[in-house]
């Protein structure tokens, strides 16, 4: 049977007990919501965010591993801590 058509919405079976249950539903139609000329600006900061939360994550994770191994230990490493971090941002980036 093919319900991928207009004419089926939903087929209910009725029991001789007169119980009804649905047994297919058609799906309805997802409107996309936002002005049509914002969404390309919407997706491209999105895209932003997500890789500048990535590179801070990073950043997080390094300067709290140089914080335990050694007194003021994030501010030594700080450059080493930070520029593989952003270069994971830039990475996650550009691959989207």
């Amino acid at each position: 049977m093919d319900l991928d058509n207009d004419i089926v919405r939903q087929i209910v079976v009725v029991d001789a007990h007169g119980q009804s249950r649905v047994v297919y539903e058609r799906p309805g139609r997802k409107r996309k919501k936002g002005t049509p000329g914002l969404r390309d600006m919407e997706k491209a900061l999105r895209r932003r965010i997500e890789a500048s939360q990535a590179g801070v994550d990073s950043y997080l994770e390094r300067h709290e591993r140089s914080n335990e191994k050694r007194k003021d230990g994030w501010l030594r490493d700080l450059a080493v801590n930070f520029v593989p971090a952003h270069q994971k941002g830039a990475k996650v980036l550009s691959r989207s």
